[in-house]
């Protein structure tokens, strides 16, 4: 795939409301037509439940293709990195967004439950029946964002956990997942939450080897093999793309 120019979608929604979104940790976004940057890897601060209406888009997430289509779901997590490329001209989306924060204050629900599926493969498609139920789903949702105080912010919170469980359902159909997670693949999921989380501190291969309790060498070659990326470049790609995201923020200072 041919990289294209970076260009950025100055109105879109996630941009424009970003400080609204961390302020409410959760905001649902109607007729979305774009992505927020095209031609540039970028991550997002927030986890994004998105439902397609029309069109298509086409991403990388952590350097894997990715197309999105009508009647798909897809559930995008925080902080991983994401490169578009191509959307149609009649795409259009329904977004949920979640704030970082709010995300962790739902870390013991459902949305936890099948994350390395969705890390592998984050968008599959609705039956008919399913996409219309899930839409009656965001609309309460989208109702009790409107509402004030601890009652309202508990509605919101039991409604997002129908959705996710739904979400969960409507996919694995009461089944396990049918891809088995490779003990490699368990390695690099575990290594990019490191990443996440110590970028600031190491952009060194020995730290991540010894938090993970591994030669550096041995980490290395599986983090390559697996995922065709070396673990250097891993460390590189994500800062330069959390770099970029916060420097195209209004609200924050250089």
């Amino acid at each position: 795939m041919k990289e294209q120019p970076p260009t950025y979608t100055s109105n879109h929604p996630l941009k424009k409301n970003a400080d609204l979104i961390e302020q409410q940790g959760l905001m649902v976004f109607e007729n979305v037509t774009s992505m927020p940057s095209y031609g540039e890897r970028f991550t997002s601060p927030n986890l994004v439940v998105g439902i397609c209406h029309s069109g298509y888009v086409k991403v990388e997430y952590d350097m894997q293709p990715v197309e999105f289509h009508p009647k798909e779901i897809s559930v995008l997590y925080p902080n991983h990195i994401i490169y578009a490329y191509e959307s149609s001209p009649d795409y259009r989306a329904t977004l949920i967004v979640i704030s970082n924060q709010f995300f962790n204050e739902l870390r013991h629900h459902s949305l936890r439950r099948f994350q390395i599926e969705y890390l592998k493969i984050p968008a599959f498609k609705l039956s008919d029946q399913q996409y219309e139920t899930m839409l009656h789903a965001v609309e309460l949702l989208k109702a009790s964002c409107q509402m004030n105080g601890k009652v309202g912010k508990d509605i919101m919170i039991d409604i997002i956990d129908i959705i996710s469980r739904m979400t969960d359902y409507y996919r694995f159909q009461e089944k396990k997942p049918t891809q088995k997670v490779s003990n490699s693949e368990m390695l690099f999921y575990h290594f990019y939450d490191a990443i996440v989380d110590h970028h600031k501190e190491s952009h060194e291969i020995q730290f991540y080897a010894d938090l993970l309790c591994l030669t550096p060498k041995y980490f290395a070659t599986v983090i390559k093999q697996t995922t065709g990326i070396s673990a250097s470049e891993w460390i590189a790609k994500f800062i330069i793309a959390k770099a970029r995201h916060l420097l195209r923020q209004d609200f924050i200072s250089i």
